[in-house]
């Protein structure tokens, strides 16, 4: 059984998320997504960073990147208090 690391990515993380989101990309045809336009990802990305949440998850049997959840900070429809809404979950299907 694979050991996990569950953590919270920073700048230091971009070619790893990058990597994760490539493989995100290929199936996203097959899900009937939106081409990916990797300029405003990259930008978007970035403002996650600064206003939300990026978790990694590392399979560390394999020492790679298996899944990213992205979380963005927002006010619930009924009142001022703030939440982290779910963005994208992603996990590789292997």
């Amino acid at each position: 059984m694979s050991s996990f690391h569950f953590y919270e990515a920073s700048n230091k993380n971009m070619d790893e998320i990058f990597e994760i989101l490539n493989e995100f990309e290929k199936e996203a045809p097959a899900l009937d997504y939106p081409h990916i336009h990797r300029a405003k990802m990259k930008q978007t990305l970035m403002m996650f960073l600064q206003k939300g949440k990026i978790m990694l998850i590392k399979d560390l049997d394999e020492n790679k990147i298996v899944g990213i959840t992205i979380l963005t900070v927002q006010e619930y429809s009924w009142s001022r208090e703030q939440l982290l809404a779910v963005q994208t979950i992603y996990i590789l299907k292997e």
